[in-house]
């Protein structure tokens, strides 16, 4: 189902294309400029390869989250954490959630974030591959926030597809901080796609923290769906 629901993505950007001036969601931005440039994806760049104590300046003082590490968007797990210690809240990468718990990556991916009609969205869903899945059963907290630490730096030209899925179940609460770093001024493209199912009675509380060079390029797009008396910051 996921390579047929990425073809079938890939199909709607190459109709589309990217998002013009002429799409009302994009009348005031014009990405006419960065279609010029000849991108490259993270896999086809050399690495960014950190120590641990370069990727702790990036930290928060003061807080004990899990923390999921993407280093010119690729998943880093010998530089990511996790504290949480109820084994039945699944905090892992996007594609180790495909291996290890499909059914729930395929009730809700791309069920709130439609690419139909949105180029930018479109191809992201195709090449999704890198990000963050997260799920936290009906009535469980999320006792230690979640940081999602994006650092880039190691490429030019890079074009970077981010995929998160935040699943957050009646009754059951989470924070998640989603932060974008630079270590240069290369000119970079981060496309993210981000979709939030927070069920009836749960609470969300989301925030983002861009702090790129003058050069980067993002488009984010953070889709809810929210059920009943369910709360979202």
């Amino acid at each position: 189902w996921f390579q047929g629901l990425r073809r079938k993505a890939l199909e709607a950007f190459e109709h589309m294309g990217c998002s013009t001036l002429q799409h009302g969601d994009w009348k005031d931005t014009s990405l006419a400029p960065y279609l010029k440039i000849q991108w490259k994806d993270a896999a086809s760049s050399y690495p960014l390869h950190l120590s641990r104590e370069d990727v702790a300046a990036y930290h928060f003082d003061g807080l004990q989250p899990n923390i999921l590490v993407f280093l010119d968007g690729m998943f880093s797990e010998e530089h990511s954490l996790r504290l949480e210690q109820d084994t039945s809240i699944v905090i892992s990468s996007f594609s180790e959630a495909l291996k290890s718990h499909p059914a729930l990556v395929e009730a809700h991916f791309a069920k709130y974030a439609s690419f139909e009609n949105a180029g930018l969205t479109a191809l992201n869903t195709a090449f999704a591959e890198h990000g963050v899945f997260l799920y936290v059963p009906k009535g469980k907290t999320l006792e230690h926030p979640l940081h999602i630490l994006s650092i880039w730096g190691g490429g030019e030209q890079l074009f970077l597809q981010m995929r998160n899925l935040l699943i957050v179940e009646e009754a059951a609460q989470a924070t998640v901080v989603e932060s974008y770093h630079s270590r240069g001024d290369q000119i970079v493209w981060t496309n993210t796609v981000s979709e939030i199912a927070a069920a009836a009675g749960s609470r969300v509380d989301y925030y983002k923290i861009q702090d790129e060079g003058e050069h980067a390029v993002q488009t984010n797009l953070s889709q809810f769906s929210q059920l009943r008396g369910s709360l979202c910051n």
